[in-house]
């Protein structure tokens, strides 16, 4: 379940579907990526082929990219 977001357009872009300041990706392959982060638990939870997922940090945070290099980074925590 995604809990927080550092980024307040992307917060508004997946709560409120406010896509003004998104510029420069593939905006439905975002959503499909949020959509697909909020619903796991684990990493391998997310079953899309040709997502990539790279870790990026000893701190547990990953990367996906979003197009034109871009990466979205983000930190799976287990439900309780």
């Amino acid at each position: 379940m995604i809990k927080s977001f550092k980024n307040k357009n992307l917060e508004k872009f997946y709560n409120e579907g406010i896509d003004d300041e998104i510029e420069g990706v593939d905006k439905d392959r975002l959503r499909l990526i949020l959509a697909q982060l909020d619903a796991a638990d684990e990493l391998k939870d997310c079953k899309i082929p040709s997502f990539d997922f790279t870790k990026v940090r000893k701190n547990g945070t990953y990367s996906i990219s979003i197009g034109n290099g871009k990466r979205l980074v983000f930190r799976l925590v287990p439900s309780k």
